[in-house]
């Protein structure tokens, strides 16, 4: 039974909440809160009224209530333990997320920034090529007056 209420609670926050909710609410002690329960189960299952949902949500009570006070709280400490370990997964997956997203967008900046390095080392290329052609030019145009004059 145990293993049975560890599979279908714990790790089921709402669930969970739910029984706990419920248990903290009872006004009489845990005799007559399991008879509520039993009450309820009862009447869900003969009336036909309750679905199968809410048929096995009011025999999971039913069970937990049954329990000792130390299973109980056993169970919902062991709730608790799962969920702080759900919680910090889903933290540690955002933050992986959020990690990688930063990594792909240094790298789209790196990438631009190489590109637009590249793109000027073109265009400083391109123009010191049309400035030594130039000068090329001129020189030979001045070899060829110095050769006329000379």
């Amino acid at each position: 039974m145990q293993q049975f209420l560890n599979r279908e609670l714990v790790g089921t926050k709402v669930l969970y909440q739910v029984v706990l909710n419920s248990w903290l609410e009872e006004s009489g002690p845990p005799d007559s809160a399991v008879s509520k329960a039993q009450e309820e189960l009862l009447k869900a299952k003969s009336n036909g009224s309750g679905n199968a949902e809410e048929i096995q949500w009011l025999s999971l009570k039913l069970q937990f209530l049954m329990l000792k006070p130390g299973e109980r709280k056993s169970l919902i400490e062991e709730a608790n333990a799962k969920e702080l370990i759900q919680r910090a997964r889903q933290e540690a997956k955002l933050q992986k997320s959020d990690a990688e997203e930063a990594i792909e967008s240094h790298q789209e900046k790196s990438q631009e920034l190489k590109n637009e390095i590249d793109h000027e080392r073109e265009v400083r290329k391109k123009s010191l090529l049309l400035v030594r052609q130039d000068l090329e030019q001129k020189f030979s145009d001045l070899a060829k007056v110095r050769k006329n004059l000379g």
